[in-house]
């Protein structure tokens, strides 16, 4: 499977959950810390520490960290609705 950067990895997860905003760092060599926030409010309303993700992530890479960060995020807020992932990704 293709690999790609880290920081476009991170703009196909901030499209997906556009109206939302998302940013994310590796706190580890494999480890990403990843927030959704609300931009125009500033309130970050999940964090989630130690999801495994290489520096060059796959696309599946990419579908599995949405997953994961959805549902933790159906968690704090149960308003939100699980989606299917775009064709685009």
């Amino acid at each position: 499977m293709k690999c790609m950067s880290l920081p476009r990895a991170c703009e196909l997860i901030n499209i997906y959950f556009q109206p939302l905003a998302f940013e994310a760092a590796l706190d580890a060599p494999q480890s990403l810390h990843a927030c959704v926030f609300d931009p125009a409010s500033g309130e970050r309303l999940l964090t989630v520490l130690g999801i495994h993700c290489n520096t060059s992530p796959t696309l599946h890479d990419v579908k599995r960290i949405i997953r994961t960060i959805e549902s933790d995020l159906q968690i704090v807020m149960p308003s939100v609705r699980s989606g299917a992932l775009p064709a685009t990704l």
